[in-house]
């Protein structure tokens, strides 16, 4: 049996490759069918539906601020109970914007993940930043 620890860095890393491959339809499935997101404007209850739609305009404003790759660069996990784990996860972001070096930003997101179903899904997801302040503070997306 493989280490449920193991299992969900598997996981994410699973995510992060569907992600940077930039189709929406591989990117949504990981989450419930109703989950949690939270950030720090607040939470709020998102069908996975109507994530598909925020991620597209996520995936626009990423593609104008210049990202060009994103990769999980270290996770953290601890088994909750039988069924879910949560993951801290850092992820590394490279911009580049034509006009200066290359930037790289750090975020850290938290999930709380099913691991009773197959595949495992997403029930929370905690972004610890807002990544469009940022982006703008260091002037890769414009107002």
């Amino acid at each position: 049996m493989t280490d449920s620890r193991t299992a969900v860095a598997e996981f994410l890393h699973q995510f992060i490759g569907n992600t940077n491959q930039g189709d929406a339809r591989t990117q949504a499935p990981p989450f419930a069918a109703t989950f949690l997101a939270a950030g720090p404007n607040g939470a709020q209850c998102m069908r996975r539906e109507d994530f598909l739609l925020a991620l597209a305009k996520r995936k626009e404003m990423f593609a104008s601020a210049g990202l060009r790759r994103t990769e999980l660069a270290g996770v953290e996990v601890e088994a909750l109970d039988a069924r879910y784990s949560k993951a801290r996860a850092e992820w590394k972001m490279g911009f580049e914007d034509g006009t200066e070096a290359a930037q790289e930003i750090t975020v850290a997101s938290t999930y709380i993940i099913d691991t009773g179903v197959q595949p495992f899904e997403i029930v929370l997801y905690m972004a610890h930043q807002e990544i469009a302040a940022i982006l703008k503070e260091r002037k890769l997306l414009r107002d």
